[in-house]
């Protein structure tokens, strides 16, 4: 369930190309503008708004979340709905890191859904294992986010703290541990082994 909200928030919906929907930081708030108009939304619950799935999803799935942005006013645009109007039939990942993945047909789109634990890669065409995935590489990830920005994040920004229960290692693959990232440089708290770890199977569309 969805609220939607009385007053307003900083954007302008009279710009060209302005329709869509729009996030700003660790918020269950969001924007959306339709033909000039601004309309303000809520999540239910304690979901947060995701600007990469344009869904109300749990906190730790949401990158503006994970990195603590709960303050930050930056307004981001959401990712828009996957288009199948121009592609053949077939299976279409996202191009991000993500647990879901499109089926085109007569140019209809069908969102589906991976097994537990594992993600979409082009490279199969199916899920796999996210430390196999180059589109789970986290410095990629966190610079797709920051080039959807409206505004550089300056000195506060320089680097990100990711607190996740299984994070990556230096060549951005899942590993155990904290790491504090940027865009450029990476510093490590601490790693652990997780090849220990019970892995969901491949599964080949």
């Amino acid at each position: 369930m969805i609220e939607l909200l009385a007053g307003s928030a900083v954007l302008d919906c009279t710009r060209r190309n302005s329709d869509g929907l729009y996030g700003r930081g660790c918020s269950s708030k969001f924007m959306r503008c339709h033909k000039g108009k601004l309309y303000v939304y809520r999540c239910h619950k304690n979901l947060k708004f995701n600007v990469e799935t344009a869904k109300c999803e749990e906190r730790r799935q949401v990158i503006a979340c994970i990195n603590d942005m709960d303050d930050d006013q930056t307004i981001v645009k959401a990712v828009g709905p996957f288009d199948c109007s121009k592609r053949k039939d077939g299976i279409y990942g996202s191009g991000r890191c993500s647990t879901t993945y499109y089926r085109c047909s007569g140019g209809n789109s069908a969102e589906m859904l991976c097994p537990a634990g594992l993600y979409y890669t082009d490279k199969l065409k199916g899920c796999d294992e996210v430390d196999s995935i180059d589109e789970c590489n986290v410095l990629t990830s966190l610079q797709g986010f920051n080039e959807r920005r409206e505004s550089h994040l300056g000195e506060r920004g320089k680097y990100i703290e990711r607190n996740l229960l299984s994070t990556f290692n230096a060549d951005g693959r899942y590993v155990g541990g904290t790491r504090r990232l940027s865009l450029g440089e990476e510093k490590s708290s601490k790693n652990h082994n997780s090849n220990d770890k019970k892995r969901p199977t491949r599964q080949t569309l």
